[in-house]
């Protein structure tokens, strides 16, 4: 993969995310589809969105100590608003971001243009307390209509890992970010320990702001959420960009909403080889091919040696790249 060669991202960076909460929502892929740039990753047959809160914290250079702080203090120290889906791209299992709302506006500036990062000027407003540990968060954006209104109770609850195979594990142990912007698609990956996490006693969000941005979000179902306290000394690494053909297809399919375009013979992911035949593949929607690891129910298309990957992959018809703590940026 070529490296972006900007000296500005040369470099990997590190952080802290306090304060953690995730509300977790559930789609019918086809619903989905057409507004994610990779193919979709299913648990059992469905996809997701999620929404993260959270504050990032003491960014830097990752190594750069103190004075990395210092000077990277005008675009640290501030909430997250994170709305994404679960993909799988050229690197595997991952993220990728669909909007984020920010309060910096010089970080509104650099993050699009660097990372590819879908950054939205937001306004937070949060509290806490009370003997129920209850906390009320409020974003707006003033270029959109209505409001997020995030309400949590506390668990009582000690936090705990993510156990393998659940939904839990499926939606929080990610660790790679897809991109896409003005026709530029990037990933960027993150390390830190595993999410040691807890299901909130209650849970109300009014999602007003994310269905006025988004009005395909209203078919979303509230399924669940997780709070932790964070994750710490996160590393992120510099954005690469993704290899991908440039309108190659008659159809216009290397930009098609809902498709990623690989070249013909690329390994397409980490966990093991795409091998591919010179005729299109044949399966159902709940293909468990090791040689292929996919949902075909999607189409693939050949032209001009250009492979469109499925609008949907289930990840229990997939070997999953298992990230963690001491794999990820090996």
């Amino acid at each position: 993969m070529k490296e972006i060669m900007n000296p500005l991202l040369n470099v990997d960076f590190a952080a802290d995310w306090r304060d953690m909460t995730f509300v977790h929502y559930r789609f019918a892929p086809e619903v989905l589809a057409p507004h994610a740039a990779f193919p979709l990753e299913l648990y059992e047959g469905s996809a997701y969105v999620s929404l993260v809160l959270f504050s990032l914290e003491r960014m830097r250079p990752w190594g750069s100590g103190p004075l990395g702080r210092a000077l990277c203090r005008p675009i640290s120290d501030h909430y997250f608003l994170n709305l994404r889906t679960y993909v799988r791209g050229p690197q595997g299992p991952g993220i990728q971001f669909l909007a984020e709302w920010i309060p910096n506006r010089l970080s509104l500036l650099l993050g699009p243009s660097l990372y590819g990062l879908p950054y939205r000027l937001g306004r937070f407003q949060d509290q806490r307390g009370g003997a129920a540990q209850t906390r009320q968060t409020v974003v707006s954006d003033a270029g959109a209509g209505g409001c997020l209104e995030l309400e949590t109770t506390a668990a009582t609850t000690t936090p705990a890992a993510c156990q393998p195979g659940t939904l839990a594990e499926f939606l929080l142990e990610r660790y790679v970010a897809y991109t896409s912007h003005r026709g530029v698609r990037r990933y960027f990956t993150v390390r830190h320990a595993p999410w040691q996490v807890t299901e909130p006693a209650e849970v109300r969000c009014t999602t007003a702001l994310v269905n006025s941005t988004f009005p395909w979000f209203a078919q979303g179902e509230l399924v669940g959420a997780h709070e932790t306290a964070g994750a710490f000394n996160v590393r992120m690494s510099r954005p690469l960009r993704l290899p991908l053909s440039n309108r190659t297809s008659s159809d216009g399919g290397a930009d098609r909403p809902g498709t990623l375009a690989v070249p013909w013979g690329l390994p397409a992911y980490r966990d093991g080889p795409l091998h591919l035949g010179p005729k299109p593949l044949e399966g159902s929607a709940t293909n468990q091919s090791d040689d292929v690891g996919l949902d075909v129910g999607g189409q693939l298309g050949l032209a001009q040696r250009t492979l469109h990957l499925p609008l949907a992959v289930d990840h229990r018809g997939a070997r999953r790249a298992r990230h963690s703590f001491f794999s990820v940026l090996d």
